[in-house]
């Protein structure tokens, strides 16, 4: 047994290096496991108990070990009436802390065990604290209720085990530990656990938790602090623990969390783990491929649509307003022949008969024979394509868009010709005979 003195406080340890004692079912571990803990003695003002006191001591411990079996794992009470005229003799302010991982039975076994202890080993003490490994038991006669709290400072760390490398928890265990640090001072219950990948092959396992009476910003502190100290207590060690009345900090080699049922949480083996990051990594190949699939049809299929909807616009605009004295005068309800040649391609339910095709062919030839040879005036069009030929409801060809056609006379072979063009002309102008002020 180590006994220490912080100033007037009497801080007695019970063993000095950790045992392994954790077993696969801890629920009976509490009860059987060597003495795996910690104590301080705090006699702060060095007033010595009154009976009174000892007797609000006592059913304070009792409503705790009643509590801790239907509570979420932490309770604080005080007992003693204000207008008693020793109240700093009798007034007793306590607190339990279970831990964030064990279930309730575990808790009211650990809670019950420390009340035992703690009336042990500081019978005569106003003020003491002690850690169990599932739990810590706090009492005094000041009141500490939401008071940071980090001394005394317990550290605990095994002697056989050292790190492999020498800057093992500068270069790795620090960052990890801080990084669970944050996490777990923000978490509700103010606690948080994390199995570490050190150098890509060992696993180290790490735990915090502070009391509930603290606010996260103090949590923070009171964890950041324990961290420090580890230079100076624990350096070159693979397995510690600091204890503060406040805050506990954990690092270890073995796993050590208890899931709901009471037993040590299973690590996955090594071919496990490699089997499931395996899977992971197939199915977030799997996932993506699917997603690229799905964005790429969409985006086909999206600038299909567009460009679709921009040529029937195109069609429709040139077939209202068509450049010529023929097209202003016109009123014939007709469909381009591009429009046909586009829909057949598109939808392929629509099938021009042969026939049909060779009637069509036949009436455009007829109108070009008419614009070379009979008209008054030989016309050669240059701009003759399937979006100028104008087809009626009984599919009889009309040749339009005359607004690029050259006029020449009659047994000219070759001359140079101008003609007037109407150039744009507004559709509501051509049509209507007014035009708005926007144009």
């Amino acid at each position: 047994m180590v006994v220490a003195v912080v100033g007037k406080e009497e801080v007695v340890v019970a063993n000095s290096v950790i045992p392994h004692i954790l077993a696969q079912n801890t629920s009976s571990v509490v009860d059987t496991q060597p003495l795996d803990y910690r104590y301080a003695c705090l006699d702060q003002s060095g007033i010595k108990t009154s009976d009174k006191y000892q007797t609000n001591l006592n059913s304070l411990l009792s409503s705790f070990i009643s509590d801790s079996s239907t509570s979420n794992g932490f309770g604080n009470r005080s007992l003693g009436s204000s207008d008693d005229y020793d109240r700093s003799n009798s007034m007793v302010y306590g607190l339990y802390l279970c831990r964030g991982d064990v279930n309730s039975s575990i808790c009211h076994s650990c809670v019950q065990n420390c009340s035992n202890l703690i009336q042990q080993h500081c019978p005569n003490n106003a003020s003491a604290v002690l850690w169990y490994p599932f739990c810590v038991l706090r009492y005094s006669n000041q009141y500490f209720f939401g008071n940071l709290t980090m001394t005394p400072r317990i550290p605990m760390f095994d002697v056989t085990q050292n790190f492999t490398s020498a800057g093992e928890f500068d270069s790795d265990a620090r960052i990890l530990m801080n990084g669970l640090i944050q996490t777990g001072s923000e978490a509700e219950l103010m606690f948080g656990t994390h199995m570490f990948n050190i150098n890509g092959t060992q696993k180290r396992y790490g735990w915090v938790q502070c009391t509930r009476d603290i606010t996260s910003e103090e949590c923070r502190t009171c964890l950041s602090n324990m961290l420090e100290d580890v230079e100076d207590c624990c350096e070159g060690k693979r397995v510690w623990r600091i204890f503060s009345p406040s805050c506990v900090v954990m690092y270890e080699t073995q796993p050590f969390f208890v899931d709901g049922t009471g037993t040590i949480a299973p690590t996955s083996q090594p071919g496990e783990e490699s089997s499931n990051r395996r899977s992971m990594l197939i199915a977030i190949v799997v996932v993506s491929a699917v997603l690229v699939l799905a964005l790429l049809t969409f985006c086909t299929v999206y600038f299909r649509c567009l460009k679709r909807k921009k040529e029937d616009g195109l069609n429709k605009v040139f077939s209202e307003d068509q450049e010529g004295e023929d097209s202003m005068n016109a009123d014939l309800p007709m469909m381009p022949l591009s429009t046909i040649l586009q829909t057949t391609y598109t939808e392929k339910r629509l099938k021009l008969e042969w026939k049909l095709r060779l009637s069509i062919i036949n009436g455009i030839a007829k109108g070009l024979l008419y614009l070379h040879e009979d008209s008054r005036l030989r016309v050669i069009h240059r701009d003759l394509k399937a979006s100028n030929i104008l087809l009626d409801h009984e599919m009889n060809p009309k040749i339009s868009d005359f607004g690029w056609q050259e006029f020449f006379g009659e047994d000219v072979k070759q001359a140079n010709n101008s003609q007037r063009l109407w150039g744009y002309m507004a559709p509501e102008y051509a049509m209507e005979g007014f035009i708005f002020s926007e144009v």
